[in-house]
């Protein structure tokens, strides 16, 4: 188990979540140590995993992982809020056990975040592969916040497997536990009228995906 909260305060904060994801872990968690932009923190937690998952981060010894095990199997939102509170960075980020991170997405969000400090969420554009790896295509979304948000009823363009914001913006909102398939759209229906978006207009994540939906 890793939990040094001895390292100085990172940048970023990046809260990961798994269940029973021993197939891809892995390289989920080699996407943020091959990074471009190093002062980060990746909060781990095991949400009740019955496979070999856990015995992954054994591999991985780099004093940035803090991995929280509890043997319980409580959601995903549950998960989030719980890295949230452990988080030490001025950003949030959110990173699936099942994707990848492209080298420098922490670093284009940092740079747009602190460039643009008004903005309080920020996503971007995923290329989508299946389970062999192949990619389908990919998906960019609508950049500023008024294209976002111009059909909440529709939903709201943001993909929250790319979800980079401040810290505080994320405390105050927090996910509901009553919505853990849809959490994230629960969370930007309850916010977007007293927040900006915005996503970056290139991809920053490799999203896998059975199949198009």
């Amino acid at each position: 188990v890793y939990c040094n909260i001895s390292m100085p305060t990172p940048i970023v904060s990046v809260g990961l979540q798994f269940f029973n994801n021993a197939q891809t872990l892995e390289s989920a968690i080699l996407s943020i140590l091959q990074q471009s932009f190093t002062e980060w923190e990746l909060i781990v937690h095991d949400d009740g995993s019955r496979d070999q998952s856990a015995a992954l981060l054994g591999r991985f010894q780099d004093p940035r992982i803090r991995f929280f095990p509890d043997g319980v199997n409580r959601k995903r939102p549950y998960r989030l809020n719980q890295s949230l509170e452990l988080a030490r960075g001025q950003f949030y980020a959110v990173m699936d056990a099942d994707d990848v991170a492209y080298p420098e997405r922490l670093e284009k969000q940092v740079q747009f975040l602190t460039q643009n400090p008004a903005v309080d969420l920020l996503g971007g554009g995923m290329m989508v592969f299946g389970v062999d790896g192949v990619p389908f295509g990919k998906r960019l979304l609508p950049i500023g916040h008024d294209q976002i948000c111009r059909t909440p009823w529709a939903g709201l363009p943001m993909a929250q497997p790319t979800f980079m914001g401040h810290t505080g913006w994320f405390r105050k909102h927090k996910y509901s536990t009553l919505f853990p398939i849809t959490e994230d759209q629960d969370l930007l229906l309850r916010s977007y009228r007293s927040s900006r978006f915005a996503n970056l207009p290139e991809i920053v994540m490799g999203y896998r995906e059975d199949r198009l939906s």
